[in-house]
């Protein structure tokens, strides 16, 4: 799908992997908007949102596709990492940043991409009969977790 003049979502725009691909994104001629609970210095609209937030990231999206006049393009580099020991001295480690992790490193991703995915498929298709794209990005670390990232590399 061409680049050029489309409209496009990044989740975690504002910062690390998501800023580069807005950056690049931005470079090929697309239109931008970040999603992300900061706000994104670079991209053309900034939406600061939890992915987690069923109804704010449903609104969210709402207004990009407004703010873009369509989304052709979602991709999800939101994520958190929590450094954490499956067990110390101490006891087992805590669940609670187990569910924080996987709520936004997986159920944020589905959230994004069930209410993003119906507004894509409105869309003309292109030349290619593509009507948008969407890319989910992970971490080297769900091959090969290192120490004290086993929750992290399982989401």
């Amino acid at each position: 799908m061409n680049i050029q003049g489309r409209g496009a979502i990044v989740t975690g725009g504002a910062s690390g992997l998501g800023e580069a691909v807005v950056a690049a994104l931005q470079e090929k001629g697309a239109r931008v908007a970040s999603l992300d609970i900061a706000a994104s210095a670079s991209a053309d609209h900034s939406f600061q949102v939890d992915i987690t937030d069923e109804d704010a990231i449903a609104n969210a999206i709402e207004q990009a596709a407004g703010a873009l006049g369509e989304i052709n393009f979602v991709i999800n580099c939101a994520g958190i990492g929590i450094m954490e020991p499956i067990m110390t001295d101490s006891g087992p480690a805590s669940l609670e940043s187990m569910r924080r992790l996987l709520d936004v490193n997986l159920v944020g991703t589905y959230n994004v991409v069930r209410f993003a995915a119906p507004l894509m498929s409105g869309n003309a298709a292109d030349e290619g009969g593509e009507r948008g794209v969407i890319i989910n990005t992970s971490s080297i670390s769900a091959l090969d977790g290192p120490a004290g990232f086993s929750a992290y590399a399982a989401s």
